[in-house]
């Protein structure tokens, strides 16, 4: 017996996605209407962005309603697929912004395999957890397995490179481990050692290294030291990495309480370099103010409740690891990008989910939160499978409970 669909997860990211359009529009009008490159048409975020969103519903209802459980012999094939697509990109790939993440479908299409990688990988791990069970907890047999294909996974997204996509994978597969049943000490040592070696590569990696700077300036000074703008001129990396954090408060501080008003932001008028996507939560706050801003923040932690919730509800584990990696995921990536924006976390360049811009990312994350939703129909009906193998096993009328009683009838177990 099916319950119904999770509707409050359903409406909060249906709100998520028309907030997403709207605000795509205001973000990206100007610096489309001003370019040679995008025809001098306003419209041409918007309506890039509408078609994939048309494929990305046909994508959502699908998983949706996708019986996924007798499927699950898909699983590996599409993860080894999508490294096959992480090794191709390093191979062929379209460098994008100095990251070659992009592959060139068409002329007017390109797909980021890294985006596909959070959902095969998280379904991946949540089944090879699941298979494993108590077996986890054997560092050789069950861990060690686990983090050689997380470092597969994280070093062919590093090659690219894209090292604010790594981060959020790695953070969404790593707690997968530790809800799957990894030992919490041996979870720690690793966490702690390959968080060292990532510092330690990250400040040897020099664009790495001027987000560091940058970050550090930005916390030490609400603006920039004028020494720092004379030693570093603009259009130098440090320069670039201060001033998107500045202008990017400078959004959020003028928005006040109630905005500037849907479309009158001024920032977007090429102040933030990337209004429609990296930065589209300064924007929000400019135009709506802490009362908007804060309205998405509630969306996203309404989300994680609902996540976290349907979660907690399934009984078998596959699908509780899934439920929590998808939750775990797209508010790892709401939490980075919107921290990025007030100035908490360095530059990483991950959009906010269902909001930000990007055909691959809005696909993904319908996909994510339709697997999600998916796995809310079923909530309650384990617990329905037990009862009714209870049922066969003591409603015969020849067997007994242990103390001399007779066997339950079906009306009893209801």
């Amino acid at each position: 017996m099916r319950t119904r669909t999770d509707l409050f997860l359903l409406v909060v990211t249906l709100s998520l996605v028309g907030i997403g359009l709207v605000m795509t529009y205001s973000a990206s009008g100007f610096l489309a209407a001003k370019s040679q490159k995008f025809n001098y048409d306003n419209l041409y975020f918007l309506k890039r962005e509408v078609f994939r969103l048309l494929v990305g519903v046909v994508v959502f209802i699908f998983v949706w309603r996708f019986n996924y459980r007798i499927r699950k012999n898909w699983i590996s094939p599409l993860f080894l697929f999508s490294i096959f697509l992480l090794l191709s990109v390093l191979l062929m790939g379209k460098s994008v912004r100095g990251a070659k993440s992009w592959l060139e479908m068409y002329s007017f299409c390109l797909f980021q395999p890294s985006e596909l990688i959070r959902l095969t990988g998280l379904v991946f791990f949540a089944h090879l957890i699941a298979r494993k069970g108590e077996e986890i907890k054997n560092f050789r047999q069950g861990f060690l397995p686990l983090l050689f294909w997380l470092g597969v996974v994280i070093c062919l997204i590093i090659c690219q490179p894209d090292w604010g996509t790594a981060l959020a994978i790695s953070i969404t597969l790593y707690l997968l481990m530790f809800l799957g049943g990894v030992s919490l000490k041996k979870w720690l040592v690793v966490a702690m050692v390959g968080l060292g070696l990532l510092t330690f590569v990250s400040f040897r990696v020099p664009h790495l290294k001027n987000r560091w700077q940058g970050y550090w300036i930005s916390l030490q000074e609400a603006r920039p030291k004028p020494k720092i703008i004379e030693n570093y001129p603009p259009g130098s990396p440090l320069f670039n990495t201060v001033s998107q954090t500045y202008q990017s408060l400078i959004g959020i501080g003028s928005g006040g309480w109630c905005g500037v008003g849907l479309g009158v932001s001024k920032q977007k008028y090429l102040f933030i370099p990337e209004p429609h996507t990296d930065f589209i939560f300064s924007i929000i706050a400019e135009e709506t103010g802490l009362l908007g801003a804060g309205g998405i923040l509630l969306l996203y932690l309404f989300f994680a409740w609902r996540g976290f919730s349907i979660a907690k509800q399934t009984g078998e584990p596959f699908e509780r690891l899934v439920a929590y990696g998808v939750t775990i995921n797209i508010f790892t990536y709401a939490l980075i990008n919107i921290g990025v924006a007030i100035g908490l976390f360095p530059i990483t360049g991950l959009p906010l989910p269902f909001i930000s811009y990007g055909g691959s990312s809005l696909v993904i994350n319908l996909c994510l939160a339709g697997f999600l939703l998916n796995i809310s129909r079923h909530v309650k009906e384990r617990p329905r499978l037990k009862l009714v193998q209870l049922q066969k096993t003591y409603a015969s009328d020849s067997q007994c409970w242990w103390d001399g009683r007779t066997s339950l009838s079906r009306n009893s177990l209801g």
